[in-house]
């Protein structure tokens, strides 16, 4: 799934669709904010925290996914992990799955 017009349009009228029907527009949320930032720690360790937390998330069992997530593990490097997360991130827009990557920030 690539992020295109069409991709975008189709997600649009999933969102359309949910709340009309009165459902919230995410199903789940997987919090990664803890660690997606963390500049400071190596690209093995960071990429294996990341997988922990997709994985320990019911979606991860969705095969497409899974397969994803495996691909994602495969990654020797940033430019390799980024172009399986944007696939995983568009799959997740898809699935209405809300992946945070960081803080949310508060408002007093």
């Amino acid at each position: 799934m690539a992020l295109t017009a069409e991709h975008r349009a189709a997600v649009h009228d999933l969102v359309r669709d949910r709340l009309q029907a009165g459902r919230p527009v995410w199903d789940h949320t997987i919090d990664l904010s803890e660690v997606f930032g963390d500049v400071t720690m190596p690209f093995a360790s960071w990429r294996e925290e990341i997988l922990g937390l997709l994985r320990s998330s019911p979606w991860a069992d969705d095969p497409a996914v899974s397969s994803i997530l495996d691909h994602l593990a495969d990654a020797a490097d940033l430019q390799d992990f980024n172009h399986w997360w944007d696939l995983l991130y568009d799959q997740a827009d898809h699935d209405r799955v809300k992946i945070l990557t960081r803080p949310t920030p508060i408002h007093p």
